[in-house]
């Protein structure tokens, strides 16, 4: 049965050097709970029809279900140089996408604890330890966010968990170490019946086993995930700040003034998750020329910070982007690294975003880039952007 370290939990096709889900031994022979429309047959209501599936999403979940609506799920495949692969885990596990709805993740230390007595989680918001994860969640079509790691090494198995928050990247990655444990295993017949919220993630997830990664839909970073909600009265603050013309970024030849976009916690995380998508779709090839110069103690850029405060911002730690080609600076706001990243990309796509040409199309494919142009006096809907305004807070 071998399959990877571990011994008896290595093996059974599952999560690992096997690649996905099933294989022999695997969830296909569990078949009596996942066939005919899930729990309780097609007509008792359950899991069956309602979960989604990844389609061309990229990853799994979406569709309600059983327990809320289902978090997405990807497969991640990391080279052998992998620090988690050279001490003998699998090169490929599964991560998991925190969704605050999701009931699946209230059992989540139950549910692990059953499995292994020794899940050590590794928090990497700002991607210092586990950055090719990171890259490899993000080329599965995943969200750029931040990640943690929950590995075990009696099981020899390695799980990936998705958020901002440290409690719910926890939980996640708790969740998605049990997948990889548990996954086309016998174990899976008890933990269906104790935790069938847990059976319904993972039948979809095997369901999908075998089929092609494609870059997730526009507007859902979160790769079939539950689309959010975006609340105009919920809008993230953006600032119009100005510089001295006498200080370094005009100096350098930019202009004294850009956007700054503050990310104001958990709550504005759905504003921020396709950052990334956004700026690659209006940039193309060339976002790779962007400059990121992290500030967060302001050492660097004290006069973008003084320009934030009498722009009517508050004091918090800062990331300036600069596109040298097109001679535009932005600036991302938050406690974070990686929010401060994620916010600076919008602030940079929104600069970018008139010489696009493709506004009324991007703003309505990407609610939230409409939002915050809304919030920063760029009009949305039908029209090109309008003149930037001096104040816009």
């Amino acid at each position: 049965m071998g399959g990877g370290k571990g011994g008896k939990w290595g093996g059974m096709g599952g999560w690992g050097d096997w690649g996905g889900w099933g294989g022999k031994g695997g969830w296909e022979d569990m078949s009596w709970m996942m066939m005919k429309g899930g729990w309780g047959g097609k007509d008792k209501g359950g899991w069956g029809k309602g979960m989604g599936g990844w389609g061309n999403k990229g990853g799994w979940g979406g569709g309600g279900g059983y327990g809320g609506p289902a978090p997405a799920v990807f497969h991640v495949t990391v080279g052998a140089d992998n620090v988690l692969a050279a001490v003998g885990f699998p090169t490929t596990a599964p991560a998991v996408v925190w969704v605050k709805e999701a009931e699946v993740f209230s059992s989540a230390s139950n549910i692990v604890t059953e499995l292994c007595e020794d899940c050590e989680i590794d928090h990497d918001p700002d991607w210092e330890q586990y950055a090719d994860v990171a890259q490899a969640l993000m080329a599965a079509g995943g969200p750029e966010d931040c990640i943690g790691v929950a590995k075990s090494a009696s099981t020899g198995k390695w799980g990936v968990g998705v958020a901002s928050g440290k409690q719910g990247r926890e939980r996640a990655a708790k969740v998605a170490l049990a997948m990889a444990i548990a996954g086309g295993t016998e174990l899976m017949a008890g933990l269906s019946r104790n935790y069938p919220e847990f059976a319904a993630m993972c039948s979809g997830a095997e369901a999908s086993a075998s089929m092609a990664y494609q870059a997730p839909a526009a507007g859902n970073g979160y790769g079939g995930g539950p689309q959010p909600s975006y609340e105009a009265n919920d809008v993230p603050l953006v600032h119009w700040v100005t510089v001295e013309q006498s200080t370094q970024l005009p100096a350098r030849g930019f202009p004294p003034t850009a956007y700054a976009v503050c990310h104001g916690g958990k709550q504005h995380n759905k504003f921020f998750q396709n950052a990334g998508s956004i700026l690659s779709d209006i940039m193309g090839e060339t976002v790779k020329d962007i400059s990121y110069l992290d500030d967060p103690d302001w050492e660097t850029f004290p006069e973008v910070a003084s320009a934030i405060k009498a722009a009517g911002g508050e004091d918090n730690c800062l990331m300036v982007a600069t596109y040298e080609a097109a001679g535009v600076w932005a600036v991302g706001m938050a406690g974070g690294k990686k929010p401060r990243e994620n916010a600076a990309k919008m602030a940079l796509a929104m600069a970018m975003l008139p010489a696009s040409g493709r506004a009324d199309e991007l703003m309505a494919t990407y609610p939230e880039l409409g939002l915050l142009c809304g919030a920063a006096g760029l009009e949305g809907g039908g029209g090109e952007p309008s003149a930037k305004k001096q104040k816009l807070s």
